[in-house]
């Protein structure tokens, strides 16, 4: 009973410590999804020019 009550906190939190990481690296690929999607819509942009102009 004793080991039990021992590794409920600490499996909380290692899912805790997991999920952070999770959503940090969900962050990191969306701001770099964000960042190829502007340079992207930039580049053609340039190279083709938009009606509304």
């Amino acid at each position: 009973m004793d080991q039990l009550d021992v590794k409920e906190p600490i499996s909380i939190f290692t899912s805790a410590y997991q999920t952070a990481v999770f959503i940090k690296s969900m962050g990191h690929l969306a701001s770099l999804a964000v960042n190829v999607y502007s340079l992207i819509w930039e580049f053609l942009v340039q190279v083709i020019p938009p009606p509304y102009c």
